[in-house]
């Protein structure tokens, strides 16, 4: 457990790429069905687009493409598009970068990935950024916040003065549309966050955590993509959630989360503009809000539009919301996140 206060850390750009493919609800259920392949299954019973929305929040998510002759839309060539966005409305060179943290849960979804090199040293390499250290990370949804904390330590250590926090998702090749609990919830990604050494001690109060006595590090899961079956066959990562455990564990460690950060800061809910929470599920962001007092103008949610994107979804919120106008310069966002691991984390900062 960590917790720190006060860093001269801005967030200065965002980048976002969004793949071009498209599912609805409906399409997804049409892709279940020819999964199951058998109308009497009983997990067919309830499954219905509206009942889809109504219990995730979710209406579309999109799909990376990674398989067309042109510009596929692998994890490293999304990025390179988001971040190559966000240097341009910084206005900065790609030689300015002094690391690149690529958080991601995907690596193996990819054709041609491997643990080594990296994802961020493909895209250091791609991108040009050659003044850059580079390095993955693996926290799942909380993928950005513990991607920014290293940003952080590192900008505040003197080991660097400029960098981006990458975190993209490629999960749509991992989903199991035999199972209709999860494989509806995911879509893909890229993200870049550009911060930099600030005047101002922008980084307001960031709270990490991992696992607690409550042992729950299996509720989600996604397998080794690296796993032979036999002699022959690949097999392919897999993703899996308890989600009765998910969904109230996620409320009870997010609400908490909130408490203890307004609590530490001395701030109450009036002191922060806007909350960004990972986008796991659009009723359980509903009802973090409720048990802590947030206006719904103050949960800023894309799940209606692009589903839980992983390390992806707490950045694409910001980057939407900043490009749309609604969070601007000077306010304060509280980022919380919780996943995987498990991991969470609450970051505050002026905007």
């Amino acid at each position: 457990m960590l917790a720190a206060h006060h860093k001269q850390v801005r967030i200065t750009s965002t980048g976002i790429y969004l793949p071009d493919t498209v599912y609805t609800n409906e399409q997804i259920i049409e892709r279940i069905k020819r999964t199951i392949n058998n109308p009497e299954d009983p997990r067919l019973r309830d499954l219905d687009a509206e009942k889809i929305t109504a219990n995730t929040g979710i209406n579309t998510r999109h799909y990376a493409d990674m398989t067309r002759e042109e510009n596929p839309e692998t994890a490293v060539n999304m990025s390179c598009i988001a971040l190559n966005r966000a240097l341009k409305r910084a206005d900065w060179d790609v030689l300015e970068l002094d690391f690149i943290i690529f958080a991601t849960v995907s690596v193996g979804n990819n054709p041609g990935d491997h643990l080594i090199p990296s994802a961020a040293c493909h895209l250091q390499q791609d991108i040009g950024a050659y003044n850059a250290m580079a390095y993955d990370l693996k926290a799942a949804c909380s993928g950005w916040v513990y991607g920014m904390s290293q940003a952080i330590a590192n900008i505040e250590a003197g080991l660097a003065a400029k960098g981006a926090v990458i975190c993209t998702e490629t999960q749509e090749r991992g989903l199991d549309y035999s199972d209709p609990a999860s494989c509806v919830l995911m879509g893909d990604v890229a993200t870049a966050t550009l911060v930099e050494k600030s005047e101002n001690p922008d980084a307001l109060f960031l709270h990490l955590e991992a696992n607690s006595k409550r042992q729950l590090k299996g509720i989600l899961r996604l397998n080794d993509a690296n796993v032979y079956d036999d002699e022959n066959s690949l097999t392919r990562p897999i993703f899996r959630l308890n989600g009765t455990s998910v969904y109230k564990e996620g409320i009870r460690t997010m609400s908490r989360l909130v408490k203890d950060t307004l609590q530490a800061t001395g701030l109450s809910i009036e002191d922060v503009d806007h909350f960004i929470f990972h986008q796991a599920n659009g009723s359980m962001l509903k009802r973090v809000a409720k048990m802590t007092g947030i206006p719904a103008e103050k949960n800023l949610m894309n799940i209606q539009k692009i589903g839980n994107t992983t390390s992806g979804t707490i950045p694409s919120v910001l980057h939407m919301f900043l490009e749309d106008g609604t969070i601007q310069r000077h306010h304060k966002v509280l980022f919380i996140s919780f996943g995987g691991g498990l991991t969470a984390g609450a970051l505050l900062m002026n905007i």
